[in-house]
């Protein structure tokens, strides 16, 4: 059974919470034990005032070591949840980094983008060539959404009843456009 428990805290968060319970069971045993101690004290009439007065100070100094280690724990935990934040954040920038590679190389084709590309390590690359596919899909589909939208309501109209050599094809285009007279 001791074997299936390996790796069970993975995160900083769980360890802190794990401590955290731990230690707030404990200090309550603590806290409780002393009471009662106390208790016990109290009721003995042999005892001397001075114990108890001794077991009261550490009843007291327990709860004030409790307090400080619970803000000891909201400050640990708040600089978890920050240091959190800033990972999170330094991988948005990796993948816009990224985004912005792929939208470069697809886009420009020039040095600039040869030399960025270059740059990058060869894992990237071949990460990078893994994903040309999808990122021809992406342009292909932009590229057909911009075009039904520029022809979506006047496309141009084509004469299938005759036929036409290429030259004479473009020649009747232009002047269908106006550009040839």
């Amino acid at each position: 059974m001791r074997l299936a428990r390996n790796f069970m805290v993975q995160t900083e968060i769980q360890y802190i919470f794990i401590y955290r319970a731990v230690f707030d069971a404990v200090t309550e045993l603590y806290a409780t034990e002393t009471a009662a101690a106390a208790q016990r004290e109290a009721d003995n009439v042999n005892s001397l005032p001075a114990s108890k007065m001794a077991t009261l100070k550490r009843a007291e100094a327990a709860q004030r070591a409790a307090k400080q280690q619970e803000e000891l724990e909201r400050q640990q935990i708040e600089e978890a949840r920050l240091a959190f934040e800033r990972e999170q954040q330094a991988q948005l920038a990796a993948k816009k980094a990224e985004e912005d590679l792929a939208h470069r190389a697809v886009t420009e084709h020039s040095a600039g983008a040869a030399k960025a590309i270059i740059k990058t390590s060869i894992s990237e690359r071949i990460k990078f060539l893994d994903q040309a596919e999808a990122r021809w899909l992406e342009a292909y589909k932009a590229s057909l959404d911009e075009w039904n939208d520029r022809n979506q309501f006047g496309a141009e109209d084509y004469d299938v009843s005759s036929t036409l050599t290429p030259i004479q094809s473009r020649m009747e285009a232009l002047r269908q456009k106006g550009m040839f007279v």
